[in-house]
Parts: structure tokens; C-alpha cells; sequence
């Protein structure tokens, strides 16, 4: 069973978002999440988690004792787990780290950075990396955390109704993105879907496919195929 973690300001925000769909499925006996709530773990009074930075400037910062306290509790409920700060400062997330982490079975604590984010001696110590969703500022890192445990969810073995469809979507086939889907009607608003999808011929489809999924990352997303030809190259 996978094991997550979250330690959050706002645990309220986290909760509610797997009493629906795919998540749902993976808790019944392939993912545990555990919410710690960040507040329990202040040694300070009135439940004060942050405070002003050294040096002056805009802001308050999370308090380290705080974090380490919060992150020991968490230690003791899922062992061995890696520590993630979620912060802007972090390493981009792709595919493939939600991949890893699901063949190999590692165990994650997500920790939601607020405010001007954590004191860097938590960082320093207490964690394994920081992830970030990409080039953008948010107000916390709920949003991250449930990101990423949605896209490890579904991952899980029997949890998508078609697994088929982990092999050919975006990111997963060659590096690609995916290629364009149809459905009825034939003919929406005087465009038809294209010939070959009605043509039958299983072969053509997907050499159709495979040109369209190249076509589309190089409109969209050109870095993915430099990023696959360096691979190749190494």
C-alpha cells in the first residue's frame, strides 16, 4: 500500500477532495493518506506557527521547531518516508517522478508551505527535496499536495476503469503528448472527424496516431522533444 502524508495549516482544504472519484477507489486498499495538522505541533502560544524574518522584509515565516515537530509525528506514523517541501524554490514535477515513486513503493510526507514559505534550517534538515508545480506563485501548497496525490493515485494498479489508458496519455508514450481524441457526433459544427478513425484499419489508426501525438508536441510543446532527443543521445 502506498503511504502519504500531508502536513498542512489547512487541513479542512485537504480532506474533502478524495470523498469523490478515482481517489476514493485507491483508499479502499491501495493508498492511505494521513492530514497532520500543523497547529498541533507548536510548542509556542496561541498556536503561533510563523513570525517575522531576520533581516526585515514582507511577510511572515514558518517557524522550523514548528515544522520539525510536525514532520518527527508524521516520521512515526509512516516510516521511512520521504519529506517534500512544496514550494516554488523546488524541483519542476514531471511524470516520471509520480512513476518512481509508485513502482518502488516509497512512502511520502508532503509539507504546505505558507506566507513567505519555511525557515531554509527546515529545509536544511528536515527534508528530502522540494517539488514545485511549476513556474507560478500560490497562496500554499494544499494545491500541490493534492496534485500530487491525485496523480499518484491513479497510478495505482485497478484504480483507472481502463489501464490502457496510463500507456498512451500525455507524458507516458515516448515523451509525447497525447494524440487528439474524437467522439459522436461524426460531424460538429461542419468539421468531421478524420477518415481514418472510421476506417478500420487498426494499423492505420495508429500510425495515425503517432504522427499526430509528434505534430501536437511540437505545436505545443517543442522542449519535450528536445528533451527526449538528449535522452536519446546520452
Amino acid at each position: 500500500m502506498l503511504q502519504l502524508g500531508v502536513i498542512t495549516l489547512f487541513p479542512q482544504l485537504i480532506t474533502p477532495y478524495w470523498n469523490h472519484g478515482i481517489i476514493t477507489r485507491a483508499l479502499e486498499d491501495k493508498l492511505s493518506i494521513k492530514v497532520f495538522d500543523m497547529r498541533a505541533y507548536t510548542p509556542y502560544t496561541h498556536g503561533q506557527v510563523d513570525d517575522r524574518p531576520f533581516g526585515g522584509g514582507p511577510g511572515m515565516v514558518l517557524m522550523p521547531q514548528v515544522l520539525f515537530n510536525a514532520v518527527q509525528a508524521a516520521r512515526e506514523e509512516i516510516p521511512n518516508a520521504r519529506v517534500i517541501a512544496l514550494s516554488p524554490v523546488g524541483k519542476p514535477i514531471k511524470q516520471i517522478m509520480f512513476t518512481d515513486v509508485v513502482d518502488q513503493q516509497q512512502s511520502l510526507i508532503f509539507v504546505c508551505g505558507r506566507y513567505e514559505g519555511f525557515d531554509q534550517r527546515f529545509i536544511d534538515q528536515c527534508t528530502d527535496e522540494s517539488w514545485s508545480l511549476g513556474d507560478f506563485i500560490l497562496t500554499g501548497g494544499e494545491l500541490g499536495a493534492l496534485v500530487c496525490i491525485d496523480a499518484l493515485a491513479r497510478l495505482l494498479p485497478g484504480v483507472l476503469n481502463e489501464p490502457q489508458s496510463l500507456v498512451s496519455e500525455s507524458f507516458s508514450q515516448e515523451g509525447l503528448l497525447d494524440y487528439p481524441h474524437y467522439t459522436r457526433p461524426r460531424v460538429f459544427n461542419n468539421q468531421e472527424v478524420p477518415d481514418v478513425l472510421l476506417s478500420g484499419n487498426h494499423a492505420q489508426i495508429e500510425q495515425w496516431r503517432q504522427e499526430q501525438a509528434r505534430l501536437l508536441t511540437q505545436k505545443w510543446r517543442p522542449d519535450l522533444l528536445v528533451s527526449r532527443k538528449d535522452g536519446q543521445n546520452s
